[in-house]
């Protein structure tokens, strides 16, 4: 990993620099907050969580959640997570979001050098997948964690396409 930086460094400063901002950026972005969104709904159902509180039951008065695989507990966890290190759980759901969308830009440039792409054009890639707008304003605004699903769907598509086929039977 650290020859792939230098190299990338040497090559192409400007592409380095370029990436590192983007970094800088997207981990900085979560911090804003101009409105009340969804995850500040979800601070109180996760509050509900905590307590043994079945927020499905409770239709009348709280919007219900997706019945995603395991969505409460990655709130629950999330919480717990926000409780323990004292800072606000809307954040902790940002920062979740961002971690998956970071592992799902690795296992594009991971898929892209199976291809044998060269590094300046799995960069250039890398930073389109990193810097659009759709995708910087779901996870670092809203927090949306539906990275989470495409990591692992993305991970067993990679796992399934670039198995080595001497170790079947």
């Amino acid at each position: 990993m650290k020859n792939l930086i230098r190299r990338l460094y040497k090559d192409s400063p400007i592409l380095f620099s370029g990436l590192i901002l983007i970094l800088l950026l997207r981990t900085s972005l979560p911090y804003l907050t101009f409105s009340g969104t969804d995850l500040e709904g979800l601070s109180i159902k996760y509050l509900y969580l905590h307590n043994s509180i079945d927020i499905y039951d409770l239709k009348k008065y709280v919007t219900s959640l997706p019945y995603f695989p395991y969505s409460l507990n990655i709130y629950l966890i999330a919480g717990k997570v926000a409780d323990e290190i004292n800072i606000n759980y809307v954040f902790v759901l940002k920062y979740l979001a961002l971690i998956f969308e970071l592992l799902v830009a690795g296992l594009i440039i991971a898929f892209y050098q199976k291809r044998n792409f060269d590094l300046k054009s799995q960069i250039i890639i890398l930073s389109v997948f990193l810097i659009n707008p759709l995708t910087t304003y779901i996870t670092s605004f809203f927090g949306f964690f539906e990275t989470l699903w495409i990591f692992f769907l993305l991970l067993s598509v990679y796992l399934f396409e670039f198995e080595d086929k001497k170790k079947k039977n």
